[in-house]
């Protein structure tokens, strides 16, 4: 995907941008405030529907207004127009037109513009807690997979209801089995489908993910990632790459579901399912986020994101825009060049926020198509 045209109004402080991309790399730069990484966070709502970094839709929101508005114009890989507008008023629901109709919803429009997002903060995928790990998973088969999105929105339904219940029934010392049963059975159902197509992506992602990062630190150390369904034995997967069937995680969660019920109920909340799946990230044999360097954790996140970029591309049938946010102060020379490199190589293009545009202006040599944007205050200038 190429976006053509972005025009922003009343987010953050930007009261009105429009801005035509070159079809390669946009950089933008200015002080810390300025507005760069909004420019970012609008291209993110577009395609998305929200912001990268999970803000509320009121606080992105220009001071005194009530409102903003984002408007995207882009061509796919046919050359075919593909424009969306997202507009929200404080009090009313959001609302998205595009191409293929007016009123849609989130689910709608995730996945048509494919978005690769990378910034210091996304350190928690190698560092942080397991949810971090799940939320990356949910977020790629989310885009590459209608189906997987709306099993992932049922699931979190059927959770939301079962939880209820076993609270409820903690409360009253009432029990209704049929009702239970029923919402149970709706539970394990998608429960057991988030887990097959989970296992599967870890199978096909990691191949990507192990030969980028062999590349990056040229054959030097060795990772792997490996999926944890929760309430599954250890020894069922093997090595991740033995074929599973919807029965065997079926039976095997209705098992589970049978033998902690008690447990459950006197707790009031659901204690098992893959709302507590892990991702284990190892290097060089052992968990990433015990034993890693800041060097080798940069290196591992570049490793994890390009290799998105790379399924993403397959799986859409689309070059997937590429948001870089605020990294290259993170990153040494070789690290930098080798994310221009990457991007160019695969003819992405590139949004990219920094306070130092040297830092890419030394790597221009890289491609022709290039803008450069500097921000003050919320305004843009061409440079």
């Amino acid at each position: 995907m190429i976006i053509t045209k972005l025009q922003i109004s009343k987010l953050r402080n930007h009261i009105y941008t429009e801005i035509y991309p070159a079809t390669e790399l946009n950089i933008f730069f200015g002080e810390n405030g300025a507005g760069k990484t909004t420019v970012l966070e609008a291209i993110s709502i577009a395609c998305l529907s929200k912001s990268f970094a999970n803000n509320t839709d009121s606080s992105l929101i220009q001071t005194n207004e009530n409102q903003y508005q984002i408007k995207l114009e882009s061509l796919n890989h046919l050359n075919l127009p593909y424009n969306v507008e997202v507009f929200y008023q404080i009090g009313q629901r959001k609302k998205i037109n595009n191409t293929f109709g007016d009123n849609q919803t989130p689910k709608d429009i995730i996945g048509i513009i494919p978005l690769v997002h990378l910034s210091p903060d996304l350190r928690k995928i190698t560092t942080g807690s397991p949810e971090s790990r799940r939320e990356f998973i949910d977020k790629i088969l989310s885009q590459s997979s209608k189906s997987y999105l709306d099993v992932l929105i049922n699931f979190r339904k059927a959770l939301k209801q079962r939880s209820s219940l076993l609270y409820s029934f903690q409360q009253t010392k009432r029990f209704d089995t049929d009702f239970f049963e029923t919402w149970n059975n709706v539970f394990l159902d998608l429960a057991s489908q988030i887990i097959i197509k989970r296992h599967n992506f870890i199978n096909e992602f990691s191949k990507n993910f192990q030969q980028i990062y062999s590349e990056i630190t040229q054959n030097k150390e060795t990772v792997s990632l490996q999926y944890e369904p929760n309430s599954i034995p250890d020894d069922f997967y093997g090595n991740n790459s033995n074929p599973i069937t919807f029965e065997e995680i079926f039976n095997i969660l209705t098992n589970k579901s049978k033998s902690i019920l008690s447990a459950e109920v006197s707790r009031g909340m659901t204690l098992f399912g893959p709302q507590k799946d892990e991702l284990k990230i190892t290097l060089n044999g052992g968990l990433s986020r015990e034993k890693g360097s800041q060097g080798q954790h940069k290196s591992l996140l570049i490793a994890i994101k390009f290799a998105e970029l790379e399924y993403l591309a397959e799986k859409t049938n689309e070059i997937p825009i590429v948001l870089l946010d605020d990294i290259f102060s993170e990153l040494d020379d070789n690290r930098i060049s080798l994310v221009l490199k990457k991007v160019i190589d695969r003819k992405s293009q590139t949004f990219i926020s920094l306070t130092n545009p040297e830092i890419i202006m030394k790597n221009n040599n890289l491609t022709r198509d290039l803008n450069y944007y500097y921000l003050d205050n919320g305004k843009i200038e061409l440079k």
